[in-house]
């Protein structure tokens, strides 16, 4: 540029400087704006992978959660029945190695145990994997929080479904304590 630049300027019109600045000026702002841009999709992209990447990163870490978890429950299962009892949790609670284990898992041994009772409320005799999965997985992590307000709306559902079967409950009472007189048994 400084070489067409002092020839136009020099030979021709002083007056050419002015087209120059404004011509070096808009090149340069042109460049640096397309250079910005180029940076701008490369950081966005790489943002987008990264969003992408931590999906990923997470799933494997379930995954890999619930490899062990799997492995907790198989080294408690004794009886290889495929089903956890009652006996056998407590077993698994009192060895240091599991207790080891479940504090790798992030679960406390009081959690363990009200999870085994609240999945074992029928006294069926076990729980199963799955079951046992499904419920640890939800104790891990921020699930906790809904889980409780889902619980407090069921409640609430129950609650009047109950004081709906109390008031049928009294007036059929009253009809059969009216009734009784007229009855001789």
């Amino acid at each position: 540029w400084p070489n067409y630049a002092r020839r136009l300027i020099e030979d021709v019109s002083p007056w050419y400087v002015i087209f120059w600045v404004f011509y070096i000026v808009l090149v340069v702002f042109a460049v640096i704006r397309v250079m910005g841009a180029l940076f701008l999709t490369a950081t966005l992209k790489a943002a987008g992978d990264d969003a992408e990447m931590m999906v990923q990163r997470k799933m494997k870490d379930w995954e890999k959660y619930a490899r062990r978890l799997h492995t907790f429950f198989e080294s408690a299962d004794r009886s290889m029945d495929g089903k956890l009892d009652k006996e056998e949790l407590q077993l698994v609670l009192q060895d240091p190695t599991c207790q080891a284990r479940l504090a790798g898992l992030e679960l406390e041994i009081y959690d363990v145990k009200a999870l085994f009772d609240i999945l074992d409320d029928n006294d069926e005799g076990g729980v199963v994997f799955e079951d046992f999965l499904q419920a640890a997985m939800r104790l891990k992590g921020t699930a906790r929080a809904v889980d409780q307000i889902a619980v407090m709306h069921q409640q609430h559902k129950l609650r009047a479904s109950v004081h709906v079967i109390e008031q049928k409950l009294d007036s059929l009472t009253m009809l059969v304590t009216n009734a009784a007189p007229h009855f001789s048994i």
